[in-house]
């Protein structure tokens, strides 16, 4: 069991991984108060939420309250599945890569693993292999083919992502 200390300190290190991660995932996210489709196609509103989205449009303060709610439980989901003690900005990226790839994904990803492994640099450089996106169409013969194509902008968020997890491999 996690002694008093311990949780306070994984609580203050959380609360400052949220304080870094929280404009990172609002500037690549982007920001709609009315529902539309991602790059994924996965119905989406305010800054990414896909959760229980309603055709209609959000306010202001619904899309900060659903996006503090959606952050704070991603960030405590990537926290339990990071080794204790990571540094800040580590949590932090993951925190960011989570919120746009699912919780699940960013902890069964390689780039945890090599988190766990203690390789921060290699990790965080892990993150850049999450660039693409699934794209399903018919070829010839009818037949649906799956491929999965490079978008700049993913790669730039994992650019940016992998950025702000190396100031904690030094």
């Amino acid at each position: 069991m996690a002694s008093a200390k311990q949780t306070a300190g994984g609580a203050a290190a959380l609360a400052a991984a949220l304080t870094l991660s929280g404009p990172a995932i609002q500037k690549w996210e982007g920001y709609a108060n009315d529902p539309y489709w991602d790059l994924a196609h996965v119905r989406t509103v305010c800054w990414g939420e896909t959760r229980g989205v309603q055709e209609r449009r959000y306010s202001d303060a619904e899309c900060l309250a659903m996006f503090r709610n959606s952050q704070a439980e991603h960030g405590r989901e990537i926290q339990a599945c990071l080794p204790p003690l990571v540094p800040t900005p580590v949590l932090a990226a993951f925190i960011v890569f989570g919120y746009n790839v699912g919780v699940a994904n960013a902890c069964r990803s390689t780039a945890a693993r090599r988190i766990w492994a203690g390789d921060v640099t290699s990790g965080c450089n892990g993150l850049l292999a999450w660039n693409k996106v699934r794209q399903v169409r018919r070829d010839a013969s009818g037949a649906f083919v799956t491929n999965y194509v490079v978008k700049q902008g993913l790669a730039n968020r994992r650019a940016a992502e992998r950025a702000l997890c190396l100031q904690g491999a030094a």
